[in-house]
């Protein structure tokens, strides 16, 4: 399975860790929102079969909502 893990950084920025197969292949940092994580994951690995929103510095109701937009 392809997973993408997706977090908030201490500064507030988003990152994700790309995991194929139990084994992490690749990281992406510095993002904006969730959605330009996927995007840059998307682009330079592979197709995503599934997304892990992680909390980390935002409020619950933020990743609730967020979690719903997708």
């Amino acid at each position: 399975m392809r997973m993408l893990q997706v977090y908030r950084t201490a500064t507030g920025r988003w990152a994700g860790v790309m995991i194929a197969d139990g084994k992490e292949i690749g990281r992406v940092a510095g993002c904006a929102s969730p959605e330009e994580v996927e995007t840059a994951v998307a682009e330079t690995w592979c197709e995503i079969e599934h997304v892990d929103l992680k909390h980390a510095g935002a409020g619950e109701s933020e990743l609730e909502a967020m979690a719903t937009a997708r």
